[in-house]
């Protein structure tokens, strides 16, 4: 007789009404087992912060996951679907696109020789190295505000920064930079990349497909024939394997990348300008400008700047921390309720701006595979923009009410410049 362990279980933690909510769901959490079973979801739900850590770390958890993302389309209907399918041109999710593969598809050494072929582009030295950039890029921006008494931060500021310094690093032609350009196609897109999209979500994304597409392959074009010393000049030289880099996979490198540029720098300006207002520190951080940096790394423990959720596939069945897990199996590990696991932060609720250590899980597991390759940009466009705000707008508060994003950060926020 084959031997029959029963699963513990526990809150559904991909609710609605939990969104952007990450105390609750810790709250939650705190009332089960760090793994436990959803049968609703067919998945294995991990909350604590060493076992997720562990999960992220471990080989035997697959980021295959992510090429059809059951979680996020098992609730849209067969137009819905047939969407998806027509924006990512044959694909599935944001990381395939065109029938290409990306970073975050890929396992093992396929992974680490693509991630290597461009991993000098976002070191902490190029990032110091871009500085000046980033600052010329923030100034620029700021001093359109010139005279204003009250601004929308994520469209006019928050989005820009990132989408204008990554026409550099992406290596995108003056002439088109503008294109790239455009906050409704970028929260539409996220929108539809949400497990709360919906059918005319669906449509507005679909719209954007060829459109995108045109502009990927006119870079590619372009660098074919001009290279220079950029990301898309490096992975048209490069090789893995002794092969060129075909063009699908380009296509789906230069998508995914400029979309994760985008989104985790424009979230983790909008959620710590917002963290620091909302806790009443904007002040004092102003007067004291070399704690910041701390303050942003307690803000990617206290509200990241990530979906609600890694996805990861077991590879074989396993015994993991005393849970018997099959082949297949969905892991969602979630990065809210593991950075407020009480057995690693102390008062895990409190936002300590000068919170030592925090080793916490915004950006992934340091170490792991799929650490977030932009972070040392994200990093340091999120702490010249929150700098530059403070000294020329130290007494700037929230205009209410925020508007959340249907994935993560915010989509508006209104505040006044004082």
């Amino acid at each position: 007789m084959t031997e029959t362990i029963a699963r513990p279980t526990g809150p559904d933690l991909m609710d609605p009404t939990l969104h952007c909510r990450p105390e609750r769901v810790r709250e939650l959490a705190d009332d089960s087992e760090p793994i436990f079973w959803s049968e609703k979801w067919r998945a294995w739900f991990v909350t604590g912060y060493q076992e997720s850590l562990t999960v992220l770390k471990d080989q035997r958890f697959s980021v295959k996951y992510n090429e059809h993302k059951r979680i996020n389309t098992q609730h849209l209907d067969t137009e819905a679907l047939a969407l998806l399918r027509e924006f990512y041109c044959g694909g599935m999710t944001q990381f395939t696109f065109s029938g290409g593969r990306s970073l975050l598809v890929m396992d093992g050494s396929e992974h680490s020789d693509y991630r290597r072929l461009v991993m000098r582009h976002f070191t902490s030295r190029e990032a110091i190295k871009l500085t000046p950039r980033i600052h010329k890029i923030v100034d620029d921006l700021l001093s359109e505000w010139e005279g204003k008494e009250q601004v929308e931060l994520m469209n006019g500021f928050a989005y820009k920064i990132p989408i204008l310094l990554f026409g550099d690093i992406l290596g995108i032609p003056e002439h088109l930079r503008k294109s790239f350009i455009d906050y409704s196609a970028f929260t539409e897109s996220r929108a539809a990349k949400s497990q709360f999209a919906t059918t005319e979500d669906m449509r507005k994304v679909a719209a954007q497909g060829p459109d995108f597409l045109k502009k990927i392959d006119t870079i590619i074009d372009e660098k074919s024939r001009c290279p220079a010393d950029d990301m898309v000049s490096t992975l048209l030289a490069g090789k893995v394997n002794g092969d060129s880099v075909g063009k699908d996979t380009l296509r789906a490198m230069i998508y995914m990348l400029n979309t994760a540029s985008q989104t985790t720098t424009t979230a983790l300006i909008g959620n710590s300008v917002y963290q620091f207002l909302r806790f009443g520190i904007w002040t004092k951080l102003a007067q004291n400008l070399e704690i910041v940096p701390a303050a942003i790394e307690e803000v990617l423990r206290f509200d990241p700047p990530s979906s609600p959720y890694f996805g990861r596939e077991v590879v074989d069945d396993i015994d993991f921390h005393g849970q018997r897990m099959k082949k297949g199996e969905t892991v969602l590990i979630f990065v809210g309720a593991a950075n407020r696991d009480p057995r690693q932060f102390p008062e895990p609720s409190v936002f300590r701006e000068d919170r030592d250590p925090n080793r916490h899980l915004g950006f992934g597991s340091l170490g792991g595979s799929h650490f977030c390759l932009g972070a040392p940009f994200a990093r340091q466009e999120s702490l010249i923009a929150i700098t530059e705000l403070m000294k020329r707008y130290p007494r700037m508060s929230i205009v209410p009410e925020p508007e959340r994003a249907k994935s993560f950060g915010f989509s508006k926020l209104n505040v006044k410049l004082g």
